[in-house]
């Protein structure tokens, strides 16, 4: 029998998460849960878009899910395997959205973490996500030492509330001078990476790369830590393996908007905004083949968004 990363089967109160508790599962993973009767494909369009309005349309989401195509602030994902704990729900329907949620990760050729890995990647299921935020924040200090958005995390009203940690690296994981621009100001700090002179929203600057000719970042903010907080009391009606595939796009890389429309796109990210028939059922050929072409390119490429937005135009229509 096939052994699993920790899959974590207690309910979630407050001051509970203090003193997790981690259980290894044993069992094959089960076949995912039959989706929601109510749950809808994306409404198709009139006619095929043509190729030009196609690559406008996905420059659109490119932009909407990651920032600005022209922002000079690097994509934010994970460059080390994930490690998924799930808390919260017990039994079989706990281990079928944890398994749902490793099969995701692993279609999408993202590295999963070995038995024993150290969670980075924490879905918490609760009915009191303030309490549970709160004691999260107590007993992890470390996750939440930029703690400039806390309160906001803390008071949010979405269904699924995310909290991001980076820290920044450099080539090979080396310390590396660079020159950081605090936002919004642009005043300028240099120093060693990990020398505590990045301001908290500061940007990585730019360095010649001179084999390739071009101007690449030099040094990013790949994700270390990411804890999705689902709230029961706001997620009734929806079915476990719709949440367990936008918590795997929103956290495989940081979105720069949960609470944007994203037009027309066909994601999951529209889970919440979407009226019932309209609800997507998992992931779109175009999160899949965002999340792919984002993983594909340099973490340094200051052209990242546009190459992503150029390759998947082509992913969805060759």
């Amino acid at each position: 029998m096939r052994k699993q990363r920790p899959l974590v089967l207690i309910a979630t109160a407050g001051a509970a998460l203090v003193g997790l508790c981690l259980l290894r599962a044993t069992q094959a993973a089960p076949a995912d849960p039959a989706p929601a009767p109510a749950a809808a494909a994306m409404r198709a369009p009139s006619s095929p878009p043509t190729r030009r309005q196609l690559e406008r349309q996905v420059k659109r989401y490119v932009s909407d899910v990651t920032g600005s195509l022209v922002s000079d602030d690097p994509v934010q994902l994970w460059r080390t395997p994930v490690c998924p704990v799930l808390v919260g729900l017990t039994g079989d329907e706990g281990e079928q959205v944890f398994a749902h949620l490793e099969r995701t990760v692993r279609a999408l050729g993202i590295p999963l973490g070995q038995i024993g890995c150290q969670p980075n990647l924490q879905i918490i299921v609760t009915a009191q996500p303030e309490a549970t935020i709160d004691a999260l924040a107590k007993s992890q200090p470390k996750a939440f030492a930029q703690g400039h958005d806390l309160q906001s995390f803390l008071t949010s009203a979405r269904p699924v509330r995310f909290w991001y940690d980076t820290e920044l690296a450099g080539r090979d994981a080396a310390v590396t001078n660079v020159t950081l621009f605090s936002a919004p100001t642009g005043d300028q700090a240099s120093g060693p990476i990990g020398s505590g002179l990045a301001p908290t929203g500061g940007y990585p600057g730019v360095a010649v790369d001179a084999t390739a000719a071009r101007f690449q970042y030099a040094a990013y903010y790949p994700l270390v830590s990411v804890i999705a907080v689902v709230d029961l009391n706001r997620v009734v009606g929806f079915d476990w393996g719709q949440i367990a595939d936008y918590v795997a796009m929103a956290g495989l890389t940081r979105v720069n908007n949960l609470d944007g429309s994203f037009g027309d796109a066909p994601t999951i990210l529209r889970l919440f905004n979407a009226a019932g028939q309209e609800r997507p059922n998992g992931l779109s050929d175009w999160d899949k083949a965002l999340l792919k072409e984002l993983y594909a390119t340099s973490p340094y490429s200051r052209s990242q968004r546009i190459e992503v937005s150029t390759r998947m135009a082509h992913d969805i229509m060759p």
